[in-house]
């Protein structure tokens, strides 16, 4: 493993944990560490210890889409002559109100906020298509994803169980009473979990097939009982049995009939 995956997977783990990255400080580490990584990648390019990958090639026609998207919020920030800003939009030149320079957007903190979160998810994304580039380190991205979420579902049970309704190091002020994990809104800690149950169900399909030998005496059949309750199969459904018993606790209406109608 090269330092470029492994801070993928670190960031892969991290990014749910302080509060889903919903909060300025947490995304503003987001974005760092995910720039840095680019940057990191586009060094190891230039060293010729990186290449572009089959499947970047054929997710060009989103990323142009993206790139397109990425223009236009930044078209939101570009300074423009206050009788362009009247005719491209009247209620914004209402609201600047002056006649000089001024941007499409009524709130530029704000747009050029959402422009650094729109670009560090499609860093992610493009990173995720030139780093996870073998059949291995797609499936340590999907143990990644499957730790993450049984964290989740083992921290927010515990917290609701208990009483205790913690979440990232504070105690909640919403949704007490239903599980959350380290999320603000149980919607959104429905919505990983989903998404953490669907990696987990698709390498458990992928893990599918008997060995099929057979065993004469009790000790044997003890023995491949124990082998088989410690064997990694068991333990990806364990993991799947509490995530979907912290699926439950969330009490999350959309997130349960999205999971349970799959």
């Amino acid at each position: 493993m090269n330092i470029s995956f492994i801070s993928l997977l670190i960031l892969i783990v991290w990014l749910p944990l302080p509060y889903g990255s919903n909060h300025a400080w947490a995304w503003a580490l987001m974005e760092v560490g995910i720039f840095s990584l680019a940057l990191v990648w586009l060094w190891q390019y230039l060293q010729g210890k990186q290449k572009l990958t089959p499947v970047f090639y054929k997710a060009i026609p989103i990323l142009v889409i993206w790139l397109v998207w990425l223009i236009y919020i930044s078209f939101q920030l570009t300074p423009l002559p206050y009788s362009w800003l009247q005719w491209l939009s009247p209620q914004a030149a209402q609201v600047h109100a002056y006649p000089t320079l001024s941007t499409l957007s009524v709130d530029p903190h704000s747009t050029a906020v959402g422009l650094l979160k729109s670009l560090s998810y499609v860093l992610l994304f493009t990173l995720t298509l030139l780093i996870v580039n073998t059949r291995s380190r797609m499936r340590w991205v999907a143990l990644a994803l499957i730790v993450s979420g049984l964290f989740q579902a083992l921290y927010g049970s515990v917290m609701t169980l208990s009483g205790l309704e913690y979440g990232f190091f504070h105690e909640k002020v919403y949704y007490r009473g239903v599980a959350t994990g380290t999320f603000i809104n149980r919607n959104h800690m429905a919505g990983y979990l989903v998404m953490c149950l669907s990696v987990g169900i698709g390498l458990l399909i992928a893990q599918l097939g008997g060995s099929g030998t057979s065993y004469s005496t009790w000790r044997q059949r003890f023995a491949a009982l124990l082998a088989w309750i410690m064997s990694p199969k068991m333990l990806l459904r364990s993991a799947l049995v509490f995530m979907v018993i912290a699926l439950v606790l969330t009490h999350s209406r959309m997130g349960n009939t999205a999971f349970f109608a799959s």
